[in-house]
């Protein structure tokens, strides 16, 4: 954007309303075990510049004094890399109430956490969970006492990632 002389807001806004691929950023809400959910489908977003972007978007759109926000972190064998990446992003730059780990990866994605010096009260691994249901049940019910919560997908979008989008698709409503 900037190479293009374009500012940052507008390519940001450009970014948003485009919808290049599944994994493109939505936001959706749903109801799901006694609480209302966001979701922030940012899966396919690969990079940290365009990772904070998103988080900064998403501290506008949301009131993050008072909701929990998880990540949901969907890793890929073929990118080892990236699983990496994504925790020291997270670790360094972005707060979240939880993690929630899924994919080939997530013992990878763990150890690298874990060695960034986030506490393990705040990783969920869930492994090979695949089932968008039972990943967002056992999420939701790590949460206590609240009635909404944000959840935010990042990593890659194949597999898993792909799985919770066509839930929300099917059962969500866009924001």
């Amino acid at each position: 954007n900037k190479l293009l002389g374009v500012k940052e807001e507008v390519a940001l806004r450009g970014i948003l309303k485009a919808s290049p691929d599944p994994g493109a950023l939505k936001v959706y809400k749903l109801f799901k075990e006694g609480k209302i959910v966001f979701f922030v489908n940012a899966f396919a977003v690969n990079d940290q510049h365009s990772t904070l972007l998103i988080w900064e978007n998403v501290k506008k759109i949301f009131d993050l004094n008072n909701l929990p926000v998880i990540g949901i972190i969907n890793s890929r064998e073929d990118r080892a890399l990236r699983a990496i990446q994504f925790a020291h992003i997270l670790a360094e730059k972005i707060t979240l109430s939880k993690i929630a780990l899924v994919g080939p990866l997530s013992k990878l994605t763990e150890k690298t956490f874990l060695k960034l010096k986030i506490p393990g009260n705040k990783i969920l691994n869930l492994g090979r969970i695949t089932k968008a249901e039972e990943i967002l049940r056992t999420v939701l019910r790590s949460i206590n006492n609240k009635n909404k919560v944000i959840l935010v997908g990042l990593g890659n979008t194949k597999g898993v990632g792909q799985n919770l989008i066509e839930y929300f698709n099917k059962f969500g409503e866009i924001k």
